[in-house]
């Protein structure tokens, strides 16, 4: 027997939505198909708040939010799996969720865990990354104060296309920014197609800041960016102590980073793109070949695609 949600809509009405995999909560889900997905019409709901998860008789909660997601009235950690249990209320904002499991799946929830835990999901998963480069240079000659004030821009930009198209900002690793979009456990190429657009659409709309910079910011109008697209299977779950910190495990990772390495350098393409990606984006995004490439830490060569400039 699987867990079902209950709750009362924002006009009183009982609804109920059985777990089978996983639901989305939040205001809007953006991409997340009816069915795993509930919205919330309050002001203090996330657009993306949290996610419930039902996987190997594990059911669990992992709040996304900026305001935060109770369970039994206790704030939870944001982005970490916390036990859920039959009986147990999950409040989001102002609406209030109970739990109802059957014997089988409780006697499971209640073998020895904690209160949280560290639960892996295994998905498919298309990764962006955006590595701007150049700073090293232009430091010796700007105030740090001006460099920042042009890196805020780019990178509050670049994270505003990825929530753009649904996407998740993974993490701001030194100059790059790490997006991923979730399949679920079978590829699904509308993810790869939202990934490719927002890569599409950060190139342009950083391309403009870098060009429209005032004379006092000229040394950074050079700023060279990189983009890597990469799909795969992979491991989503925590790391040791800073449980906060969600990571992201698989080949398709790292060749997210090597390919942006590669973007607008040894490739005259800004942005190259996997040869899973290209399969699943087909004829919806105008792709070029670039050969069969080296990517530095992994054996064999990866054939690679830009995506083509439009008029």
């Amino acid at each position: 027997m699987i867990p079902v949600l209950q709750w009362c809509d924002h006009e009183g009405r009982e609804q109920s939505l059985p777990v089978t995999d996983r639901v989305f909560i939040g205001r809007t889900c953006a991409g997340v198909p009816n069915g795993k997905r509930i919205t919330l019409i309050d002001k203090n709901v996330s657009r993306d708040h949290a996610v419930i998860t039902f996987s190997g008789h594990c059911f669990t909660v992992r709040d996304t939010s900026r305001n935060g997601t109770r369970l039994n009235g206790v704030r939870i950690t944001s982005g970490v799996e916390h036990a859920v249990r039959n009986g147990d209320e999950i409040e989001i904002g102002a609406f209030k969720f109970s739990v109802a499991m059957g014997e089988f799946d409780q006697r499971y929830a209640d073998s020895g865990t904690a209160e949280t835990q560290t639960v892996s999901l295994d998905e498919v998963v298309t990764h962006l990354v955006a590595d701007v480069r150049g700073f090293s240079t232009v430091s010796q000659k700007l105030n740090s104060s001006l460099i920042y004030d042009v890196m805020s821009e780019l990178f509050d930009e670049l994270s505003r296309q990825v929530h753009a198209n649904s996407g998740t900002i993974k993490d701001y690793a030194g100059d790059a920014i790490f997006a991923f979009w979730e399949h679920g456990r079978e590829a699904d190429p509308k993810y790869a197609v939202l990934a490719c657009q927002a890569a599409v659409k950060q190139m342009e709309v950083c391309g403009d800041i870098l060009k429209s910079l005032p004379e006092q910011y000229s040394e950074l109008r050079q700023l060279q960016i990189g983009w890597g697209v990469a799909t795969g299977e992979v491991t989503l779950s925590h790391y040791g102590i800073r449980n906060e910190n969600m990571a992201v495990v698989g080949d398709s990772t790292n060749l997210a980073f090597r390919l942006a390495a590669l973007a607008n350098k040894t490739l005259e393409a800004p942005i190259v793109v996997c040869e899973t990606t290209a399969q699943l984006i087909g004829l919806s995004l105008p792709l070029v070949s670039l050969g069969y490439v080296d990517t530095k830490g992994r054996s064999g060569k990866e054939h690679v695609f830009g995506i083509k400039a439009t008029p």
